[in-house]
């Protein structure tokens, strides 16, 4: 005899991901309004496809390639950018600006802690993006129109978890 294990009905769609997080980032900003203070918001993002691409291009934009055309249709000088879509700088200009880190997790949970992926995302536009840190986790910076990833640890390292935990002997 067998029976479903609660996976059933299943239903499939296409991801927007990076939409899904842009929309939580302004949510959550909004049930602050009249905040004076910095803002640190934690998202973690369960959707099985979230990744860390999903959180760069929805809070620093898009990437895209900027090229001018040539007389033959060919591409000149490519460059890679961010498009002006992110939930920090749009086309309207700098956004949340008292939101001087995001802290991003993917599919955290307890018996996940080694596995999630866990950055910091620095605020380029906040008024001191550095007065708030948070030591020891891989955090992006944004400089001179790239995006920098300093070196951390993940939350097993920074917690001292033993490999194979919860299970761990």
């Amino acid at each position: 005899e067998s029976r479903p294990l609660g996976w059933f009905p299943t239903e499939t769609c296409w991801s927007g991901t990076k939409e899904q997080l842009r929309e939580l980032v302004s949510r959550k900003r909004k049930q602050h309004p009249n905040i004076d203070k910095p803002l640190v918001l934690a998202i973690n993002a369960f959707q099985m496809d979230a990744d860390l691409q999903d959180f760069l291009d929805a809070l620093y934009g898009s990437e895209v390639i900027e090229a001018t055309v040539g007389p033959e249709g060919t591409p000149l000088n490519p460059r890679a950018k961010r498009a002006r879509d992110g939930v920090l700088l749009d086309k309207e200009g700098t956004k949340n600006q008292q939101i001087p880190l995001i802290l991003g997790f993917c599919q955290l949970s307890a018996p996940n802690v080694l596995k999630a992926g866990v950055w910091v995302f620095q605020n380029p536009y906040a008024p001191d993006p550095d007065e708030i840190s948070i030591p020891g986790l891989r955090r992006y910076v944004a400089r001179d129109g790239r995006l920098d990833l300093e070196p951390g640890k993940g939350l097993g390292d920074l917690f001292g978890l033993p490999d194979g935990w919860p299970r761990a002997e």
